[in-house]
């Protein structure tokens, strides 16, 4: 359940356990009996998931069923005294430091998500500051121990969400319409018309991983097109071009990248994920090569994800400016393709989304929720006592606590090797004298999601 003991007792007393040398630095700077004053940023979310394992087991009521689990989770991202930076999470889009706050046996539904919301906005509204004295040791002219009064103040944002969730919170009807600009697809190659309705969206953020695949599969349905020239598709012999067309694509993709593409996968979805669409572009030419795009299209793309995966801040202006040119250039390149809405929001709407954000758009991911969709699925599967219902989620549950655990997470992190950023990314970035700094690249993960 989502609420003080979470929050209090688990992520803010483990962080501040994990950063006692910087807490003591900062009461050795104290007056007598002051206090502490520090706030604690996190990012939460809640996704639904299809495809568990349905044991026999005995339910409440018999119209209910163990297919589909709904899973609330929060990420905590920095913790704050004033504008000095007393921990930071190193993996903001890891699952590690991801804890869970609830786990429901139910299909993701409209309804389902606007109850979930109301009542996590609910708990947020009479969340209380934390209040804990933590023993420290310090060094005066001899070692003296002492007590440091701690308080934490919160602050939670729903970023973790994909458009789906989205939707249903925003009461938007259809999928093909963008929640921020009730645009449609007929719309969205009017660069000039297409304008913000509701600023109040912008808070969702931008869910990169979700922009990463939707740019990837964009480039794909182009790619098969090509001969025809046509967004949509109606005519059997349009349809023959196209199936012969993804064959060939299909068929190199696998060859010469060891990837699947579009193939359709048991229960749900198919395999255009989050490392299929990272292995594609971090092999660029390769990806121009197969699909017989225009090279610069597909390079402003990449540059384009990596910086929302960029945990630097990034100069909306600049970034704006970028996604403008690149739109443009499609609408020259392909003016017979229609934007979907998940690269819609990126170009158009991307900056304006960007410069709202409190942290930068990389550490507000929604990936670590994703990664633990599949974790769900194999602690109940292999690491939970069968021997009842209840038995089975508090094994689940137990084990997503500590998986997350910051104190324990810590200890045993390996963040990935980090590579400089390209001249384009450096050009959008905010401060210029972060130019020089590493950042991970739109690599393959191990907590990728499905």
């Amino acid at each position: 359940m989502f609420g003080n003991v979470i929050l209090s007792s688990v992520l803010a007393l483990r962080i501040i356990e994990d950063q006692k040398e910087a807490i003591t630095n900062i009461v050795e700077g104290l007056e007598d009996d002051e206090q502490v004053l520090c706030k604690l940023i996190c990012k939460y979310g809640f996704d639904g998931s299809s495809g568990q394992s349905e044991y026999k087991q005995w339910f409440s009521s018999p119209e209910r069923t163990d297919e589909s689990l709904f899973c609330t989770t929060v990420v905590p991202l920095q913790l704050k005294r004033g504008d000095q930076i007393l921990w930071e999470n190193p993996v903001p889009s890891s699952k590690r430091f991801c804890r869970p706050l609830r786990l429901k046996f139910a299909k993701e539904t409209t309804e389902l998500s606007q109850e979930v919301d109301a009542s996590i906005r609910q708990e947020i509204d009479s969340l209380k500051p934390m209040d804990s004295s933590v023993d420290i040791t310090y060094e005066v002219e001899a070692d003296l121990n002492t007590v440091a009064d701690v308080k934490v103040n919160y602050e939670l944002h729903l970023t973790m969400v994909d458009q789906k969730v989205i939707n249903a919170l925003t009461e938007t009807k259809s999928s093909m319409r963008y929640y921020i600009c009730h645009a449609t697809p007929t719309q969205f190659n009017n660069l000039v018309e297409v304008h913000c309705s509701d600023p109040k969206t912008y808070v969702y953020g931008i869910s990169p991983l979700h922009k990463l695949i939707g740019c990837f599969e964009m480039l794909l349905h182009i790619a098969y097109r090509t001969e025809i020239k046509k967004w949509r598709v109606s005519s059997n012999e349009d349809k023959d071009v196209i199936k012969r067309k993804k064959k060939v694509i299909y068929d190199r993709f696998k060859e010469e990248l060891g990837i699947k593409v579009d193939e359709p996968k048991q229960g749900a979805g198919n395999t255009n994920d989050g490392n299929t669409a990272r292995r594609a572009f971090k092999n660029e030419k390769a990806f121009v090569d197969i699909c017989g795009l225009d090279e610069g299209l597909i390079h402003r793309y990449r540059m384009i994800l990596l910086a929302l995966f960029c945990k630097l801040p990034l100069d909306a202006n600049k970034f704006g400016k970028y996604c403008r040119e690149t739109a443009e250039l499609q609408l020259e390149l392909y003016p017979w393709y229609r934007f979907p809405v998940s690269v819609h929001v990126l170009l158009v709407h991307g900056a304006t989304i960007l410069s709202s954000s409190v942290l930068p758009i990389g550490m507000m991911s929604e990936e670590a929720q994703e990664a633990r969709n599949k974790d769900n699925k194999i602690y109940r599967r292999m690491h939970a006592r069968k021997t009842s219902r209840t038995d089975t989620m508090s094994d689940v549950f137990h084990r997503l606590m500590v998986t997350g655990d910051i104190v324990i997470s810590s200890k045993s992190l390996r963040v990935q090797q980090s590579q400089p950023l390209p001249p384009d990314v450096q050009s959008m970035l905010k401060d210029p004298y972060t130019k020089d700094l590493i950042v991970g690249e739109i690599a393959e993960r191990d907590s990728d999601s499905e």
